[in-house]
């Protein structure tokens, strides 16, 4: 789901820098301005939503099979958590034709 959205995100934000860069008179406008620097926010809290996803868990892996947590895990039911999944292969990780196009946006 991180994934997802960071994808999404790093998407629209090309996407929305091409057609400003292409534009002066979009590049020039505050609200495609603020748009934009809410777009990297976003994208900056996701990011970091998901480095702290993957120290979480790897703390608490540490934490479970390490002495006093692993006499105590298993009687709490605790077990080691995967943390992140970075897919290396998929049709997610495909362009397809349609990505590769320009976008029409009408601003006005």
């Amino acid at each position: 789901m991180i994934d997802q959205a960071q994808t999404a995100l790093g998407n629209a934000i090309k996407s929305i820098s091409l057609i400003a860069e292409s534009n002066p008179q979009i590049q020039s406008s505050p609200l495609v301005s603020n748009l934009m620097n809410e777009l990297r926010d976003t994208s900056d809290k996701v990011m970091y939503a998901r480095r702290t996803l993957i120290d979480l868990s790897a703390d608490f892996n540490i934490k479970i099979s390490t002495i006093p947590g692993v006499w105590i895990a298993p009687l709490m039911g605790f077990t080691a958590q995967k943390g992140l999944d970075t897919p290396v292969s998929g049709e997610f990780l495909e362009v397809s034709q349609s990505d590769t196009s320009t976008p029409k946006v009408n601003l006005n």
